[in-house]
């Protein structure tokens, strides 16, 4: 479980450098932004059952 919370944590620090970026261009569009971010939860959600 700690392993996990281990890669979890370094995965959404990982994403946050790559959020960044997509941020900054999907700024005009907050409907992309905020489909990705749901996107994201999902798949950590996922993940983390497994």
């Amino acid at each position: 479980i700690i392993r996990s919370l281990i890669y979890i944590i370094l995965g959404i620090r990982l994403n946050i450098v790559y959020i960044i970026p997509i941020f900054a261009r999907y700024i005009t569009n907050p409907i992309k932004v905020y489909f990705y971010i749901l996107k994201k939860v999902f798949i950590y959600s996922k993940s983390i059952r497994d």
